[in-house]
């Protein structure tokens, strides 16, 4: 009988105990791509953010020194750094169209800064380039006909103590259907051998094209051995009458020029004229020169072709090779140039200067050398180039913030350069980003405001910009009500239903996942939970299992900024075994039954035994 006892006794411990498996971490944080990459917070180099980068993506380098050369080779990014705080140590490759480099400063020994090869409609902007052999370089190379490479502007950038501060080279065979210059704005030399140096290497031009274009404006050139330099190298010409090619033609303007040894240099290398009859011309130079500053410069002009080779020439009559020729005015009465020595007065005025009264322009030229004058030199230096201002954009994704963040502003302005930029969080005090930094945004809320504003160097200010619905929730959502049903016992292959209510006051619930184990494996399985509009209640269903499956489940919730909880028990997890074929009642019923048995044997155990006695 003591046997039987104990075999009832294991068999209600089995049905009875529990194991309580150990968890497996789930990645909590969820990650999710953004229009804005950060660096170092997102990718540690600004070479794999350039890598993991999509086309047309922002990618924000933020204050620090970051080794090694850079290749962008991604069509559309714009690159910022934190206002010329963000160094590079290493040159810069630029290999895919409408890129935006910008706040950069280029260190480290190599001899190139900022390099452009074979690209359009790139901006390099307010970037700080020293101690190169060239700080800037474009170099484009069309290989076919309808390639158009140009259009790069570079702008608002500082380079000093360079051989060569900004260096364009155009090289072609045969010249594509369109040339395009590139656009030199607002930048400020000083201190290198060549400022800005243009050049074409052509190998077979084509008549009636101008091989130039490029717009040279409101830069600064201080203290440079030479400050416009443009060269040219040419294959064969053969032109037939009437036929001319023009090489330059590039709009000069609004420079301050100081103290250089020269000011404008043109010169063709070589060139070979073949097959050439009647009347012909060729134009080196013919450069738009107008509303700069020139001031103790040493040679103002200089030009000429340093080889020629000459082959089937019917006669030298009507052949124009011409090299010492430049437009010095823009016409009146926008006017010439300002000179330092130029010692005439104003006295007259209009286009003849003969008209009684001052106009701000000299009664009588400027003369620069036998060939070349200023009809129309202006009596003061200033001239305003700048009338646009600047534009700022914003780091912000519009997405959900977990913890107190920064946005970043990030401003340009192609001519005179950005000076300031400010803004306000939430109508607070006005602030700047020299001071105090970049906005951080603090206050829990779906709807915190940025206004913000830059100012150029001009003056211009930007309208004024306005980003509402900045979105930050520091806090963790709730769950409460958590039951299963069926409440009681599971029985094999019976699906059990998780509810809970889970609630996220500020950003909102995202998910709500049931998470189970079986048996102590170390695999959990996660499962989405459903609304139900009903009861209001996040619903999940576990699977059934095998009769003395041990199954553990917990609940984890995401809000929108993906803050999470955890519902475990305390860390002992809720559970349930999967009972037998038989029910509990059965169970009971089934024990009942042992127990009378057990009751029945001992009776009649004794009642035998009182019988033998009485016997």
């Amino acid at each position: 009988m003591k046997k039987l006892l104990f075999i009832v006794l294991v068999i209600l411990i089995f049905l009875l105990i529990g194991i309580f498996p150990s968890a497996l971490r789930i990645r909590y944080a969820k990650g999710q791509e953004t229009a804005v990459i950060i660096v170092p917070d997102d990718y540690a180099t600004i070479q794999i953010a350039i890598n993991e980068a999509h086309e047309d993506m922002v990618i924000f380098v933020k204050a620090g020194i970051y080794g090694g050369d850079i290749t962008i080779n991604k069509a559309g990014l714009k690159i910022f750094g934190d206002g010329r705080q963000s160094v590079i140590q290493g040159s810069v490759f630029v290999e895919a169209d409408n890129i935006l480099l910008s706040g950069f400063t280029i260190g480290g020994g190599s001899d190139t800064g900022i390099f452009l090869k074979n690209v359009d409609s790139c901006t390099i902007s307010n970037n700080n380039v020293s101690n190169k052999d060239v700080a800037i370089s474009i170099y484009n190379e069309p290989c076919m006909l309808e390639q158009t490479y140009g259009r790069n502007s570079i702008c608002g950038n500082i380079l000093s103590n360079n051989n060569i501060g900004i260096l364009s080279i155009l090289k072609m065979g045969i010249p594509p259907d369109i040339i395009y210059g590139n656009y030199i704005f607002g930048n400020t030399l000083v201190n290198n051998n060549y400022g800005i140096l243009i050049s074409y290497d052509i190998g077979i031009p084509d008549p009636n094209k101008v091989y130039g274009g490029n717009i040279i404006r409101g830069n600064t050139l201080l203290n440079n051995s030479h400050s416009f330099y443009f060269n040219y190298s040419l294959g064969t010409l053969s032109l037939s009458d009437g036929e001319s090619i023009t090489f330059g033609e590039n709009i000069i303007q609004g420079n301050n020029v100081t103290n250089n040894g020269y000011v404008i240099e043109v010169y063709c290398e070589e060139i070979g004229i073949l097959n050439t009859y009647g009347d012909i011309s060729l134009i080196f130079g013919c450069n738009k020169i107008f509303n700069n500053y020139f001031v103790d410069n040493n040679i103002l002009r200089n030009a000429c072709i340093k080889y020629i080779d000459i082959w089937n020439l019917d006669t030298l009559d009507g052949k124009s090779i011409i090299t010492a020729l430049e437009c010095w005015d823009d016409g009146y009465p926008s006017g010439g140039n300002y000179w330092s020595d130029y010692t005439g007065v104003d006295e007259r005025s209009g286009p003849n200067q003969d008209l009684p009264g001052s106009d701000g322009v000299g009664d009588i030229p400027y003369v620069i050398d036998a060939l070349n004058s200023d009809k129309y030199p202006l009596m003061t230096s200033h001239v305003d180039l700048d009338s646009t201002p600047p534009s700022t954009i914003t780091t912000y994704n519009g997405l959900w913030q977990s913890t107190n963040f920064t946005i970043y502003l990030l401003a340009i302005d192609e001519l005179s350069g950005v000076k300031e930029t400010y803004y306000r969080i939430n109508n607070g005090p006005v602030q700047n980003l020299s001071v105090h930094g970049h906005p951080f945004i603090t206050t829990e809320s779906d709807n915190n405001t940025l206004e913000y504003w830059s100012v150029d160097n001009a003056g211009n200010e930007e309208p004024h910009r306005f980003l509402t619905g900045i979105k930050l929730d520091k806090t963790d959502p709730s769950i409460a009500i958590l039951k299963r049903l069926p409440e009681g016992d599971v029985e094999p292959d019976q699906e059990v239903k998780v509810l809970v209510n889970v609630t996220d006051l500020l950003s909102g619930v995202k998910d709500a996942i049931l998470s189970y184990n079986i048996n102590n494996s170390l695999t959990w399985i996660n499962i989405t939970m459903t609304f139900n509009m009903t009861s209001g209640l996040y619903e999940g269903i576990i699977q059934g299992q095998h009769a003395g499956t041990i199954v553990k489940y917990k609940i984890i919730a995401y809000d929108n900024a993906e803050n999470y909880i955890v519902e475990d028990n305390n860390g002992q997890y809720y559970d349930y075994t999967v009972v037998p074929e038989f029910s509990s009642s059965l169970l009971t019923l089934l024990m009942l039954m042992i127990l009378s048995s057990i009751f029945a044997i001992i009776t009649k155990k004794n009642w035998n035994s009182g019988k033998d006695e009485v016997g």
